[in-house]
């Protein structure tokens, strides 16, 4: 309990801020984009979605602006607030709705099947039981329902190799072999656990079928060098193309800062 309520507070915390530092900076922007993309390749107007770790609701505007209707839910009571304030200013109300929920228990809801679900960026590294909470999820889907997860990778080659070129040969290690500890130790005790694209597959195997695998930030530069968006826009352009070819492809999406996997309900 004392790990849950961490993670609320940390999220709260950093609400006000979250767009800034993770939506409208460079590589955040840029990564969200290939996500958004993602979903408004796999889900269509009318249909009703699920969104779990909503953040500030950046996701789920794009999507109802596109005639999704998304149902909206994050563990911190501040950020489903944002949410819900933006949802009223685009004048969204009847296609976006919003929600406080853990996402351990999605099962919680009372509603009729959704028709998809996604969680962006690294919500379900936070999760207790990975496995628990798919299986849950899986119950809340109708048959054949997709499902797309971005989930940060244990390891990324554009980070390590930083760190070495600028001689944080300590610091190097540890983010090449403890990630996640590492990336807990900058911020405040919380659940916070790392999978492979394999270790995640094999997770939800019993609920889910593997449609496609893709790395994120595998050439663009990852969280924490925005200033390389500003300074770099060109050479980043073509990165962004090279990756955008190669990121499906093994072994790339095991070296990117997140990956992103496309699931579907088992009927």
């Amino acid at each position: 309990m004392e790990l849950k309520a961490s993670t609320i507070e940390f999220h709260n915390s950093i609400a006000n801020e979250y767009d800034a530092l993770f939506s409208a900076s460079g590589t955040g922007n840029w990564m969200r984009r290939r996500v958004q993309e993602q979903l408004l390749d796999i889900f269509k107007p009318g249909q009703r979605i699920l969104e779990i770790n909503c953040g500030t609701g950046t996701d789920a505007i794009v999507l109802g602006k596109a005639g999704i209707r998304v149902h909206a839910t994050d563990i911190s009571p501040r950020m489903v607030q944002m949410t819900a304030e933006k949802v009223v200013s685009e004048g969204l109300t009847t296609l976006v709705t919003t929600d406080v929920m853990d996402a351990d228990d999605p099962s919680i809801l009372a509603s009729p099947l959704f028709d998809g679900a996604f969680s962006n960026f690294n919500g379900l590294n936070h999760v207790d039981d990975l496995e628990r909470t798919m299986h849950r999820l899986s119950n809340l889907l109708k048959p054949g329902g997709r499902v797309l997860c971005v989930l940060l990778n244990p390891f990324c080659l554009w980070e390590v190799l930083y760190l070495i070129t600028t001689l944080q040969l300590p610091k190097a290690w540890r983010r090449a072999f403890r990630r996640g500890e590492e990336l807990v130790k900058e911020r405040v005790p919380m659940n916070f656990r790392l999978y492979s694209p394999r270790q995640f597959s094999r997770i939800v195997n019993r609920d889910f079928l593997v449609r496609r695998v893709s790395g994120l930030g595998i050439f663009l530069p990852p969280a924490g060098f925005p200033r390389l968006y500003v300074s770099h826009v060109p050479l980043l352009r073509r990165l962004d193309v090279v990756e955008r070819i190669l990121s499906g492809l093994y072994p790339f999406f095991l070296i990117g800062d997140h990956f992103m996997v496309e699931l579907e309900k088992r009927k």
